[in-house]
């Protein structure tokens, strides 16, 4: 158990004399971060940007986020957030987290984009509904799609998000999709293994050129994000899981 999260389990004290920046940012993850928003800061940017990242269309504001406002793609501002540069090629090793919900309940057979890597080729995870894939009800996909000389993967890896999600309640969740080796494709829900892809045939490389980011969709139901973050290193189970904790736990205790 890192120091991080035993001090907001209150397992510690602190040990430092002035607050960390940004309370919600654990020190272990700070060493290869590369892309941090809160969309709380005043210039309307992102807290954090050591790449730096091209934000081509950026979400709306909201005011009610997980901690403080929040991002919000889709629905009535037709936007989704997209952020474009090099260092997020998935050819290297890479870890994009944030949290999210949908304020409206998810009808049946609804759908929704949550994010993709994208380039000739991509790598994406979304919500669908029949009767694509002859699905009866939504489901959560993981797929790893055009990308020459790796076959398609279209793994349906949740056949009921409506009730394993609670997709009719404004629940906020916490997705984490990392890539290692340029091969294995991660996905974590909620600090949780949920699936993964294997990629076939060959590793991806920069010639894939993934280059851009893209949470939420244009043309999705509305949205709202918050504490995004792109790491250039793959969290394992337990660093993804003791964040997950650390953040319920802060807000257990009304520290937003």
């Amino acid at each position: 158990m890192n120091a991080w999260l035993m001090l907001c389990l209150g397992l510690a004290q602190p040990v430092y004399q002035q607050p960390l920046p940004y309370l919600y940012l654990p020190p272990a993850l700070e060493d290869r971060l590369v892309y941090y928003r809160t969309f709380d800061g005043e210039s309307g940017r992102a807290e954090v940007d050591r790449l730096p990242l091209t934000e081509q269309r950026g979400p709306a504001l909201g005011s009610s986020g997980l901690v403080g406002k929040s991002g919000v793609t889709g629905g009535p501002v037709k936007a989704a957030y997209r952020l474009t540069g090099a260092g997020l090629s998935p050819h290297g090793p890479l870890t994009v987290m944030f949290w999210w919900r949908l304020p409206q309940p998810m009808p049946v057979n609804g759908g929704f984009e949550l994010l993709g890597l994208n380039g000739r080729g991509y790598i994406s995870v979304f919500g669908r509904g029949g009767p694509w894939c002859g699905l009866a009800d939504t489901a959560m996909v993981l797929q790893s799609w055009n990308l020459a000389g790796i076959p398609n993967i279209n793994n349906i890896y949740d056949n009921a998000p409506r009730k394993s999600l609670e997709l009719d309640q404004p629940r906020w969740h916490h997705t984490a999709l990392t890539v290692a080796g340029g091969r294995m494709v991660r996905l974590y829900t909620d600090g949780q293994p949920s699936t993964h892809n294997q990629l076939e045939s060959r590793p991806l490389s920069a010639d894939d050129e993934i280059q851009q980011l893209e949470i939420g969709g244009e043309g999705s139901p509305t949205l709202h994000l918050d504490e995004v973050m792109v790491l250039a290193r793959v969290l394992d189970d337990a660093e993804i899981a003791d964040y997950v904790r650390g953040v319920l736990a802060l807000l257990a205790i009304g520290l937003r």
